[in-house]
């Protein structure tokens, strides 16, 4: 756990040191949920609670979500960062 744990300190402190703050606060952010649940469920032996079936694909429906949200304000911040990226070149 300690060596996992300073590992994953070195590659958020990379990603950071790049200068391109909105994708890898996106990713830290989303990153964090989901590597807090494959530890509880790899290392604790965790599971969700499937009575009734709807409780677990409330939690993966949630999940997707909050990935794709995260996703949307990158991208949306990468383009009002780099207007000129985003636009399409004139046909010839």
């Amino acid at each position: 756990m300690c060596i996992a744990g300073t590992v994953g300190f070195l590659v958020q402190q990379v990603s950071l040191a790049t200068g391109r703050l909105v994708p890898s606060v996106a990713t830290v952010s989303v990153a964090n949920p989901i590597v807090s649940v494959a530890l509880g469920a790899l290392i604790l032996q965790e599971s969700l609670d499937r009575t009734p079936m709807w409780h677990a694909v409330l939690a993966v429906a949630g999940l997707a979500i909050a990935l794709g949200g995260a996703v949307v304000i990158s991208v949306a911040q990468e383009r009002a960062a780099h207007p000129e990226a985003s636009e399409e070149p004139a046909p010839a």
